[in-house]
């Protein structure tokens, strides 16, 4: 008993171990562009298990097949990705919590892409890049993914009557001039950029860069000025010297 115990833990151990060096990527490649998510229509396929589902949508709780979330560049040249949504939130552009400790969880490429000024000024930061190949968007600068001359889209499938369709909208760090620019439809009036509503971490940065740099201004006035009296005074000064 003790010997096929021990044997049952090795066996055991060793499928572990192989599990774990098994890679797993945050998203997976696939043929479509943003064009076509945007005039997609598909008639609902009625489902029971996810296998029986196209390739990116699962076997939803209404019993029929359900697109979940792609990221697409405006660019038909670039083909979209299907987000891994079991390891990697697309909303807050983060691997999830519990998997962030494991290291064979992937990003190729990186998908979060940050505004290059929100970037410049160290409100956002992505996983280290070597060079454009290592990132969605297909730049790096200084290590960091950011934006191109194109936007990203983040798509996401939903029904539609009898019909699957999706719905698009300009992803996180996304130039944007009103909500409805953006997929969670929050566009910062501050920044012009696309931000998810739910996620304060950006907008707390950005706001402590602004108050910083406002006391930093008011800081150089204040010198200038204490600069200013003194000299002011020295001339009265000197002046008053001359004339005695």
């Amino acid at each position: 008993m003790g010997k096929r115990l021990n044997y049952f833990l090795i066996v055991s151990a060793y499928i572990l171990g192989l599990v774990s060096c098994i890679e797993i990527n945050t998203s997976t490649p696939t043929n479509f562009t943003l064009t076509d998510l945007r005039t997609f229509k598909q008639t609902l396929i009625q489902c029971q298990l996810d296998n029986e589902c196209p390739f990116g949508s699962i076997c939803g709780s209404s019993g029929v097949c359900t697109y979940g979330h792609f990221l697409c560049a405006d660019n038909d040249n670039l083909k979209c990705v299907y987000v891994n949504t079991e390891v990697y939130d697309p909303l807050n552009d983060e691997i999830l919590r519990i998997y962030k400790s494991q290291t064979n969880v992937v990003s190729k490429p990186i998908l979060k892409t940050c505004n290059e000024e929100q970037a410049e000024k160290e409100i956002c930061s992505t996983d280290k890049c070597r060079n454009g190949n290592d990132c969605y968007s297909g730049r790096c600068k200084d290590d960091v993914c950011v934006d191109n001359t194109y936007s990203i889209y983040l798509c996401k499938g939903r029904v539609d009557n009898t019909d699957n369709v999706f719905r698009c909208g300009k992803h996180n760090q996304m130039k944007c001039v009103n909500d409805n620019d953006c997929y969670d439809l929050h566009c910062n009036g501050d920044t012009g950029l696309c931000e998810n509503s739910d996620n304060t971490t950006l907008h707390n940065e950005y706001n402590s860069y602004k108050k910083w740099k406002t006391a930093g201004i008011i800081l150089v006035i204040f010198c200038c000025i204490i600069l200013g009296l003194y000299f002011f005074f020295c001339g009265c000064v000197c002046c008053c010297a001359l004339f005695d």
